[in-house]
């Protein structure tokens, strides 16, 4: 394929892949997503503008809808068919909104996988059906609150993910998420130690992903990585960055603690 196809997949898939996942409603110049039973989550809860028509209209409808299903802050998300920030920039700041750019996270996309076979140091199991309680344990202390253990489950019920653990011994040690819509397939997440020290571990689940991906006959495997240190691990794997519009968020008030941290 091509940079641009490439480009035109992941943004198709990252469009429509809350589709399966989440609740419409349609605002006046955009859409909102919703999974009201997880009110926390910002992935599963945020507002998109992708049209340049009344934006303080489509704010204020964004806000109404948010506040009647009791999910605090309002939040907007620079999906990739939003309008972009800069344009939004004054009206969310006279609404009263902070806005983050996340410039560490990439996409990248597998060009050429670069490793012979994958290393066996841990034992590996795919999981397509509900979480037991040690993996979502696992899930719980690897990340800050539940809303990534609903989505994931919400994604392995609707048969849309798949997520892939690795154990020493008995103990789970890391973890994979595998996003899967049509021919193309996103590891949105890998939960392993933070500082990549093992790097071994991502190899090899990242390796059995590209397996999977072979087995299922799917056309595009890509990334979502956060960091130098993760950039450079999926670079030596044969990935490379897509040229995309950075993530943002924009949010009503003051900014989360854990979005504030984000580089």
């Amino acid at each position: 394929m091509t940079e641009q196809q490439i480009y035109l997949k992941i943004e198709s898939f990252l469009k429509y892949a809350d589709k399966q996942l989440l609740d419409a409603v349609s605002l006046p110049g955009g859409r909102i997503r919703l999974f009201a039973a997880n009110p926390e989550s910002y992935n599963c809860n945020y507002a998109v503008i992708n049209q340049w028509l009344d934006v303080d209209e489509t704010i204020e409808a964004a806000e109404e809808e948010f506040a009647g299903r009791d999910i605090f802050p309002c939040r907007f998300y620079g999906a990739p068919d939003s309008v972009e920030l800069e344009q939004l920039r004054p009206a969310f700041i006279r609404h009263g909104y902070s806005i983050k750019v996340l410039e560490e996270i990439h996409m990248m996309a597998l060009c050429q996988w670069k490793k012979d076979s994958c290393c066996c140091e841990y034992s590996t199991y795919w999981q397509q059906q509900e979480l037991t309680p040690e993996e979502k344990t696992f899930v719980l202390d690897s990340v800050e609150g539940e809303y990534a253990l609903f989505h994931i489950q919400r994604q392995l019920r609707r048969g849309c993910g798949k997520m892939l653990f690795a154990q020493k011994g008995q103990t789970i040690v890391g973890a994979l998420l595998y996003t899967i819509q049509g021919d193309t397939v996103m590891i949105s997440d890998d939960y392993t130690p933070l500082d990549y020290a093992k790097k071994e571990l991502v190899e090899q689940l990242v390796c059995l992903s590209v397996q999977q991906c072979r087995t299922e006959q799917k056309e595009l495997l890509f990334a979502r990585v956060k960091g130098k240190q993760a950039f450079a691990l999926y670079e030596t794997m044969g990935f490379s960055p897509v040229k995309m519009t950075p993530l943002w968020w924009a949010v009503k008030g003051a900014l989360p603690p854990w979005l504030e941290k984000q580089s």
